[in-house]
């Protein structure tokens, strides 16, 4: 799918079911339910949305966490509650990431399957916000770093 110039700030401004439809954000929390599996929490974020494309199974085998699919979230390590919740963004396709610290709690196979996911969203026209104390993986093609600093 050719993302360019699906999102505008405008669609937010006149209708917040297409500006829902139109991004995902994902904060520091990984917002999975500690008693319910990956699968479980997957499942339920999926009923209620209106463009998964991809189930959560699927998205968790793209993320490298299928094996543990059917555990409760909190026997989890903190890699695995994160690309679980990363796993979101493979299901529904959307033209616009934000993402507050996605690398925390990712080793380097975790980092490397998260920059090929940055890669395939760029690749389409899409566009990723990312905050991030840590460095962007170098595997990311296309990236430009904005560094703050607090003012004196």
């Amino acid at each position: 799918r050719d993302y360019a110039g699906d999102w505008s700030s405008d669609v937010c401004s006149s209708d917040l079911r297409q500006c829902h439809s139109s991004l995902h954000w994902l904060g520091h929390r990984n917002a999975l339910a500690a008693s319910l599996s990956p699968l479980q929490n997957l499942e339920s974020w999926a009923d209620l949305q209106v463009d998964i494309t991809v189930s959560g199974r699927g998205a968790l085998q793209a993320l490298g966490v299928d094996r543990v699919r059917n555990r409760p979230c909190r026997d989890l390590s903190a890699g695995q509650k994160r690309r679980s919740a990363l796993a979101r963004l493979v299901m529904a396709q959307r033209p616009l990431w934000i993402l507050d610290e996605p690398f925390d709690g990712l080793d380097q196979a975790g980092l490397a399957d998260l920059a090929d996911l940055f890669n395939a969203q760029t690749g389409q026209a899409g566009a990723i916000l990312v905050t991030s104390h840590q460095p962007l993986p170098t595997r990311i093609k296309s990236q430009r770093v904005l560094p703050l600093q607090v003012a004196p």
